[in-house]
């Protein structure tokens, strides 16, 4: 098994080191060679027609913010946050977006010029998502998150 396809499942990089029988620092290399992969690839990505948008989190492992310490519990600081987009042609689009919960600039810093005018974007009720909609002259579908009224 790959790290790429372990990374796809969301594994934290403990369990794919251990799952491969490489080191953590290895583990973290990989990580951090198919985001910069990533990256570069998605910079003429446009999300067209129908959109979803929203974002994951991961804890950030990197050895100067405290590997080896106790972790936060809920969403932290100590959490890289990552804004995701998918449209109906299945492209993908995701970046890393800072720690902790974004702001509006940090999600109109992601997906600026990543949506295509006009679009319908569908996304949790998260205010920080309406800057980067009317940036981008699309129309809002939201929905609530789950467990939350």
């Amino acid at each position: 098994m790959s790290p790429i396809r372990l990374m796809r499942y969301n594994v934290s990089l403990d369990c794919i080191a251990k799952s491969l029988q490489i080191s953590h620092q290895s583990a973290w290399e990989w990580r951090h060679r198919v985001f910069t992969t990533w990256d570069g690839y998605q910079d003429r990505i446009a999300l067209k027609k129908r959109v979803w948008i929203g974002k994951t989190y991961i804890v950030n492992t990197d050895l100067t913010h405290g590997y080896g310490q106790a972790r936060k519990r809920g969403l932290s600081s100590q959490q890289l946050c990552i804004a995701v987009g998918i449209d109906v042609f299945k492209n993908p689009y995701a970046v890393v977006c800072g720690h902790g919960k974004p702001s509006t600039r940090r999600i109109r810093d992601a997906f600026g010029g990543h949506i295509a005018k006009g679009a319908l974007v569908v996304h949790e009720r998260e205010c920080a998502h309406s800057g980067v909609i009317r940036d981008a002259g699309a129309v809002s579908k939201s929905y609530p998150r789950p467990g939350i009224p």
